[in-house]
């Protein structure tokens, strides 16, 4: 259930020279949240936690929440209904979260889904601002007293503020880094994908969330749906560079799987149908279809090709479109040659 945003095709990913074992301090870093009126004084922040399947994940998880150095927060973990052992690693950590937090809460149940799980601890959250997390993400010790310090500070018409953040791998090692550039986002730049959000670094204002409405129950992509509704009314979305969590890429990742994405992002733009935007867009999310599978299947990145220039032309002047020629160019089996070589170069960067 727990999935991860789709950055293959509008984020760029670099090898980073990160310090050896700096991630792994930062969130070993022992909580001062305790007791002074002025602590208490901050916003509260929301944090909720969608579990599913993530018992090799969920306690570092949970340990990089309580580890924040901004005292107000209350947390709400939702086991999505796990075959594995993520109850019982939730469970184990759920006095020291007591403890910790001004308000917990714990809940295990039968699966619901993704969507309905967000809506459950949206109406459960009583905090000025919200954070959802996927239960193998990370966040750093100060990701949160950064956040609400700028978000404070934002004009009225900002819904969100979302950082950048470390790559890693399975092993929890770092892979690369998401570095966005210090800007706002609107409605337009979402809908035409030239935004660069990292999902879990987001930090939302609940009442601009439950404004939205709660989120369709049969949506595979909730944090598009969620970005595009909290803007369609003028409202931005404002990015920091700070590297503040740590994004987990694995094999299971929901990108990884081409078909379902593109079904998905065309049911989304489906809300916005009405849109000026909505031709070009269904376009881009065609030709992202196309890159795609241009790894694996010519013939159906050709379809989608075909189909990104049904709905518009203007596609022909997308920066994606030489790169993709490139690749249709190049047989199937040298593009597997290349990605593992690139492949294996990031892991020795990443060990480095």
């Amino acid at each position: 259930m727990t999935r991860k945003a789709d950055l293959s095709d509008r984020v760029p990913v670099t090898d980073a020279d990160f310090p050896s074992g700096a991630l792994a301090q930062t969130l070993a870093m022992p909580s001062e949240a305790g007791s002074s009126p002025a602590d208490a004084a901050r916003p509260l922040v929301t944090i909720a936690i969608p579990s599913y399947n993530h018992e090799r994940y969920i306690g570092e998880c949970i340990a990089s929440i309580i580890a924040q150095d901004y005292a107000n927060i209350e947390l709400i973990i939702i086991d999505d209904g796990s075959s594995d052992g993520s109850r019982a690693a939730i469970e184990a950590l759920v006095p020291q979260c007591h403890d910790r937090f001004a308000r917990f809460e714990f809940r295990a149940r039968e699966n619901r889904g993704l969507a309905a799980t967000l809506n459950e601890a949206v109406d459960w959250a009583r905090g000025r601002y919200f954070s959802l997390i996927a239960s193998d993400d990370l966040m750093l010790a100060s990701k949160t007293s950064v956040l609400v310090g700028r978000i404070e500070q934002a004009d009225a018409d900002v819904a969100g503020v979302f950082a950048g953040g470390n790559l890693i791998d399975e092993e929890g090692r770092r892979v690369g880094l998401l570095a966005p550039p210090e800007r706002s986002y609107r409605f337009e730049d979402i809908i035409l994908r030239r935004h660069f959000l990292v999902a879990p670094s987001q930090l939302l204002v609940l009442e601009k969330l439950r404004q939205v409405g709660p989120v369709p129950s049969d949506l595979y992509i909730e944090d598009w749906y969620l970005w595009l509704a909290l803007t369609r009314n003028g409202d931005r979305l404002q990015v920091i560079g700070d590297a503040l969590i740590g994004y987990r890429q694995h094999a299971a990742n929901m990108s990884r799987k081409v078909g379902k994405m593109l079904a998905s992002r065309a049911q989304i733009l489906g809300y916005h149908a009405d849109s000026p935007f909505y031709d070009v867009a269904m376009a881009k999310c065609y030709l992202a279809a196309a890159m795609d599978h241009s790894a694996t299947s010519k013939r159906l990145s050709l379809q989608s090709l075909s189909a990104a220039f049904g709905h518009s032309r203007r596609i022909l002047w997308s920066r994606s479109l030489p790169r993709l020629i490139g690749k249709l160019l190049v047989p199937n089996a040298g593009l597997r040659i290349l990605k593992q070589r690139r492949d294996r170069a990031r892991r020795g960067a990443g060990r480095g």
